[in-house]
């Protein structure tokens, strides 16, 4: 995976009875226009390859700053990935939603699966900031592929759920 310059491989599949998907009018002037068309879809599908590898620094535990090796001896660390950062509603751990449908809305062509290629057309705008707190992104944030990168950057966790609270893309 390295060597074909990925960070992060994930899958994940949505099920919902009743689901629907309302694609993006992404060459309208609202994309995101309430009356737009919906389709009933029950599951769909995220693959995604994702080259955004970061640097993580600072990371602690309530109790832990950092990691704290004994002379001469060994400790374990525990590192896990969160992939349920893409539906957060902010670059943050406190105050937050975890919505789907945006994402959701951005299967462009009712194939049931949301593609990379598909969140690059769909512009940043169709998030609503009165849910949504951008102002925790940085500020080339354009589309919903921007906002994936920088919600896949927070992805590593430190001894279960300790943040780590800088993050450097690669």
């Amino acid at each position: 995976m390295v060597d074909n310059g990925l960070a992060v491989s994930t899958v994940m599949i949505l099920t919902q009875t009743g689901g629907q998907v309302c694609p993006y009018l992404v060459n309208e002037e609202n994309p995101a226009d309430p009356t737009r068309p919906c389709t009933t879809m029950e599951e769909i599908r995220f693959e995604w390859q994702l080259p955004y590898g970061s640097t993580a620094d600072g990371c602690q535990t309530p109790t832990q700053v950092g990691l704290n090796v004994p002379k001469g001896g060994t400790t374990q660390v525990k590192l896990t990935i969160h992939a349920d950062h893409h539906f957060f509603t902010a670059l943050r751990h406190t105050d937050i939603m975890r919505l789907a449908q945006p994402l959701i809305d951005a299967d462009l062509n009712l194939d049931g699966e949301v593609t990379l290629d598909e969140l690059e057309q769909v512009p940043i705008t169709v998030l609503d900031t009165s849910v949504y707190d951008l102002s925790t992104f940085p500020s080339d944030l354009e589309t919903l592929g921007d906002y994936i990168r920088w919600t896949t950057i927070t992805f590593p966790h430190y001894q279960g759920d300790g943040g780590c609270p800088i993050r450097t893309p690669l």
